[in-house]
Order: structure tokens, then sequence, then C-alpha cells
């Protein structure tokens, strides 16, 4: 999602102009990787989710993932690897997209159950599978939503509400604010910024999420939340 440095706010989709004011977004020339090729899929990630991720994945023993956003399909094998290196080849991996690219038939052929499906409704505002997300995520055992597609923070902000007790959520293209962003990660780690604190903090404070600090997850561009403990439940 683009940013605009003169309407200081985001817009959707890969366009060149600012809606708001018809300025063009800027250039960026930048020494930093998007890319890279891992084994027969195209990952879109920093490189080092490649190490980060399958430790991850072994502190919390998920029960089941849900992916918005399968892009080229990198991310979703480097999960189903490494949960079948865990033994957990059973563990589902559900993971939505709007477009069918080639590369999705060898996912499927590998365990990742692919959808071409938009889970929301035209101005993100709800979920119009919420019957299937909700009884998928609020199964029993751990639920990891990964949020990766078209809207990042609105995917957040609906998704969030759906967590149980100790279930975790995530979203690419992060940083705690521009400013970070602009400092510490464009041209250096990533140049996509497509969600901040800001436009998630009132989701975490009404479902009760907190910060998962085990892993830096900041320098790879995500951020990542899990539902705590209500007061009544933790007494």
């Amino acid at each position: 999602m683009p940013y605009c440095f003169e309407c200081k706010g985001f817009a959707p989709g890969l366009i060149e102009i600012c809606p708001e004011c018809n300025a063009p977004y800027p250039k960026i020339s930048s020494p930093v990787k998007g890319t890279w090729e891992y084994e027969d899929f195209t990952l879109q990630q920093h490189k080092d989710v490649l190490t980060e991720f399958p430790l991850f994945l072994q502190k919390i023993n998920p029960a089941r993932v849900l992916e918005i956003g399968t892009g080229h399909g990198g991310f979703s094998f480097l999960l189903r690897n490494s949960l079948n290196d865990m033994g957990l080849s059973e563990v589902p991996i559900k993971s939505f997209d709007v477009i069918e690219r080639e590369c999705y038939d060898a996912l499927r052929s590998h365990g990742v159950e692919v959808s071409v499906q938009n889970l929301f409704d035209p101005s993100y505002s709800e979920l119009e599978e919420r019957e299937l997300i909700g009884n998928y995520v609020q199964s029993p055992g751990i639920s990891l939503v990964l949020c990766d597609g078209g809207n990042k923070r609105m995917e957040f902000n609906i998704l969030s509400a759906l967590l149980k007790e100790g279930d975790f959520i995530m979203a690419h293209d992060y940083a705690p604010d521009l400013q970070y962003f602009n400092e510490h990660i464009k041209g250096k780690r990533w140049d996509w910024f497509e969600i901040e604190d800001s436009h998630i903090e009132e989701a975490c404070k009404a479902n009760n999420l907190a910060s998962f600090e085990e892993i830096n997850f900041t320098d790879i561009v995500w951020v990542c939340k899990y539902k705590e403990k209500s007061e009544s439940n933790a007494q």
C-alpha cells in the first residue's frame, strides 16, 4: 500500500499517483531486495524470515494457520516446510488470495490449502466469510493469523476480534510509525510500509492483545500480537 508524503496517508493497490492529491509516489532507489527464490517459489519477505519464523513456530506450536495473501507462495511454503520439520505435517494452513497464480497448484500438492477468494467486502470493513473463518480460528489449540493481503490494517482489525485466548495475529510491512520506518527500515531492511501501531491500537485494546517480544519481529517488518487471558479468567 503506497504512502503519499503530500497527504500523509496511504492508498490501496499498486498505483503510482495518489488518488487524493494527484501527487506521484516517490520512486525509491534502494539496495533493499524484496524478493528471494525459495525452492520453487518466490519469497516476498526479508531474508531473515528463513530463520526467525521457524524459531517462532517452534515456540508457539500452532494447531492451525490462517494466511491472508498467498502472493507467490514462498512464505506459505516456508511455513509448510517448517511445520513439517517439527513433525506437524497435519497442522492445516489455509491461505487466501484474490488472484489465481500458476504456483498455487504446486502449493496445494505440498499441503497448503490455497483458496482464491476475497474474504472481505469491497470496502474492507466486514468479513464476508465470518462463520467459516470464525469456526476455523476458534477451534481448539493455538491459531496463528497472518495478515499480508491488500489491506493489512483492516485485515488485522477485523480478524483480531475472532481470536481466542492464546491465539496469535501478525501483519507484514510493519513499522511502529513513519519516523521509525524512515530512520531504521527504509533503504536498509525493507522499502514497504503499510501498517503502524496507530492503525491497530484500538483493536489491540478491545481484544486484549499483547506484544510477543521473544523475537524481534520489527527487524523483519512484522508485528506480532497474542490474545492474553482476561482478568476474570486469569484469577
